[in-house]
């Protein structure tokens, strides 16, 4: 089996278990009378991971460059007279200051994609439940 066949065969596998589930109140669970997915998560939550990403993000900010400075001068001292450890703690020191800095990216990232996660979720849902709407109108008129 070819690719594009295993692949064809994986969407319509995925389509058959997909059902849809009522508009998120934020609790997690659809409207009643909906089966629960498999796998549910409310907007609520993913404020929430959001929340704890910028908090690890603003401790970084100021916890990641807590020793920056007087490590930096140690490694001038130790250079100046004459020891190989000042060169090897001022690449750690821009080693550490360049690892800080991809976490702090990194927990923007996430802050910055959950928020944009749940408004696209909720205009995703609200697109579905207008079409749906509209479509059991439409009913009625043929």
């Amino acid at each position: 089996m070819g690719f594009d066949e295993e692949w064809q065969q994986a969407r319509a596998e995925a389509a058959n278990r997909m059902r849809l589930a009522g508009a998120d109140d934020g609790t997690g669970r659809g409207e009643p009378g909906t089966s629960a997915a498999d796998l549910a998560l409310s907007s609520r939550q993913l404020k929430s991971i959001g929340h704890e990403a910028y908090e690890l993000y603003a401790g970084l900010s100021a916890g990641g460059k807590h020793a920056s400075g007087t490590s930096d001068a140690a490694a001038v001292d130790l250079k100046a007279d004459g020891f190989a450890t000042g060169s090897a703690l001022a690449t750690a020191v821009d080693t550490w200051n360049s690892q800080v800095s991809t976490l702090k990216d990194a927990c923007a990232r996430i802050q910055m994609h959950l928020e944009g996660s749940t408004t696209a979720h909720h205009e995703h849902e609200r697109d579905v439940v207008a079409k749906l709407s509209v479509s059991k109108i439409d009913q009625y008129f043929r």
